[in-house]
Order: structure tokens, then C-alpha cells, then sequence
């Protein structure tokens, strides 16, 4: 009954027109990291032919091992490219064909991007394996496993919970946006204090990414409670009468 009921039923969405702002909010969003990222790739591929004073942007490391880089830089270029629309039921409704597509490639994108930053990491950065290690490995695997669960769905043909799964990998992704406003707040407020500037630099880099992580999801969570809980209430109201 539920498979039937999900492959049946609308997504908990909101009309055509009012989706286009939340399209555009994704991709102002994904365009942080996507822009610098397509600017690497850039001179990454045509370092031979850049002046140094562009290349000196670089971090000398990326030109020594470029294949990680590329790699992470890459696929979230194509994730930026391609995720917002999926959010787009105009788009959905009138080019199936052409959202069926885009999301294999929003989702083979996402995975690729969530494995290829722990290989970055390694090979950035392999003596740092404390909390912002562990952090990068949680995030990462809850990206892994929300984009494979809603592919999974998809396949059973369980649309709504589908929709769900690709929110919750959404909100994994935008964690490292909501790690940096974590980190300007901390800067701007606790750090200003006498003393305690070491202990919020420290903090900021072991655990602002683990933090913005759970965040993310528990606000994501407690959006679609607050959501689903009248009509449950104007349901229960109908059983009794």
C-alpha cells in the first residue's frame, strides 16, 4: 500500500511558480563552491599556457597531484550544473525523458564528489586525521547514502520518499556553506573575546563541518514535521467523524 501510495502521489511540493525562486536559491547557493571550482579546473588544464601570476592562486599542492583535485572540482561543477532543476516540477513534468538523465548525472556527480574529497584529503592533507577528519568522513558518507537511497527509490518508483532522499543529500552538500557561516559567526562573536580566539580557530577546524552537517539535517527534518503535521491533524479529524 505504501509503494502504491508513493508511486501515486504529487510530491509535498508547492506550484510550479513558486518552485523558480528556490531553483534560483539553489544555484546562487551551489555557485560558491561550483564557480572557484570550474576556476581551477581552468587553470589546472591550461597551466602551460597561464601566466604564473594566475597560477600563484593555486595551492602549490593541487599542481603536484591534480588528479584528486580534478576529480572533486570537476563532478561538483556538474552537480551544481545539473541539481537545481531537479527541483523544478515544470521541468519534470514537461521533460521527463530529460530529468530522468540530468538526475543520473546529478546523482553519479554527487557520489563521485563526496569519495573524490576524501581522496583530496589524503592526499592534501594525510597527517591531519583528527576530528575534521572523522567530520569529512561523516559527511561524505551521509552524501553517499542519501543519493544511493534515493535512487533506490526511484527505482521502486517511490517518488515522494525519492524527493526526500535527494533533500537530505542536498542538505549534506550545503553543510560546508553553513560550516563557513558557523565559522564567520564564531570568528565574529567568540573570537573577539580575550583568550579565546586559539580555542574558537581550533573548534572551527575540527568540528564547524560536523556541526553544520547535523544542522542541516535536523532543520530539513523539522521543516517537513511542521509540514505534515495539520494534514495529519485534518486527517485524525476526518476518522472520527
Amino acid at each position: 500500500m505504501l509503494i502504491a501510495h508513493d508511486a501515486q502521489s504529487s510530491p509535498p511540493a508547492a506550484t510550479h511558480a513558486a518552485q523558480w525562486p528556490l531553483v534560483v536559491t539553489l544555484y546562487l547557493l551551489l555557485a560558491v563552491p561550483g564557480i572557484p571550482a570550474l576556476l581551477i579546473i581552468v587553470l589546472l588544464l591550461w597551466q602551460s599556457w597561464l601566466p604564473a601570476e594566475l597560477l600563484s592562486l593555486l595551492n602549490p599542492r593541487y599542481l603536484q597531484t591534480p588528479a584528486p583535485i580534478l576529480l572533486h572540482a570537476g563532478t561538483g561543477v556538474l552537480f551544481f550544473l545539473t541539481v537545481p532543476l531537479q527541483f523544478s516540477a515544470r521541468l519534470r513534468q514537461r521533460a521527463p525523458r530529460w530529468h530522468r538523465n540530468s538526475g543520473r548525472v546529478a546523482l553519479g556527480s554527487g557520489l563521485l564528489m563526496a569519495a573524490s574529497g576524501v581522496w583530496m584529503h589524503h592526499t592534501l592533507t594525510p597527517a591531519d586525521l583528527g576530528p575534521r577528519y572523522v567530520g569529512l568522513w561523516a559527511l561524505s558518507l551521509c552524501i553517499i547514502g542519501c543519493f544511493s537511497m534515493a535512487f533506490y527509490r526511484v527505482c521502486q518508483r517511490r517518488f515522494v520518499a525519492h524527493q526526500r532522499w535527494m533533500c537530505r543529500g542536498l542538505a549534506a552538500v550545503l553543510a560546508t556553506l553553513s560550516g563557513l557561516l558557523l565559522e564567520l559567526i564564531a570568528a565574529l562573536t567568540l573570537g573577539q573575546l580575550d583568550g579565546w580566539q586559539t580555542a574558537v580557530s581550533a573548534w572551527q577546524h575540527d568540528y564547524a563541518r560536523l556541526l553544520a552537517l547535523s544542522l542541516n539535517l535536523l532543520i530539513l527534518e523539522a521543516y517537513w514535521r511542521r509540514q505534515t503535521t495539520p494534514e495529519l491533524h485534518v486527517a485524525s479529524q476526518h476518522e472520527l467523524t
